[in-house]
């Protein structure tokens, strides 16, 4: 069984967010980091399935001299992620995993193909933030 992939994406409001030296008195930090969480269904009963998270983020840290900024602290400059092996149409907060053995309740994946490991391309790079596709592995 295929499980689900889906996107989401924040792009703030400054239009020049790429990592590197930034602007003036001011250092960005990105992190491109996948996450893989071994999942169980409550009872315990079954077999065992993944959750893949994607998160793609750019920090700045900013000099309080020439921006408005708290020393030493990161700013989120820009936010992107992607998770598999979630049910389709549930947007509460939480993952509700896809196990092999009989899925969650929920809208089948209708999306594209995403391989969750995959850094050819860029996290959540689909525009709506709802697309629900098939992951190609776990």
């Amino acid at each position: 069984m295929k499980e689900p992939a889906r996107e989401h994406r924040h792009t703030p409001e400054r239009p020049d967010d790429s990592p590197g030296a930034g602007e003036g008195g001011e250092v960005r930090v990105h992190a491109n980091c996948t996450f893989v969480y071994p999942l169980v269904r409550a009872d315990g009963a079954g077999a065992v399935s993944r959750t893949i998270v994607r998160r793609d983020l750019t920090m700045s840290l900013r000099d309080p001299a020439r921006w408005q900024a708290t020393r030493g602290k990161l700013d989120l400059t820009e936010y992107a992620g992607e998770y598999s092996n979630s049910a389709c149409g549930v947007y509460d907060g939480y993952f509700h995993p896809v196990f092999p053995d009989g899925g969650a309740a929920a809208a089948p994946a209708t999306g594209p193909a995403v391989d969750p490991y995959g850094r050819g391309r860029a996290a959540g790079g689909a525009e709506d933030h709802e697309v629900c596709g098939t992951s190609t592995r776990t």
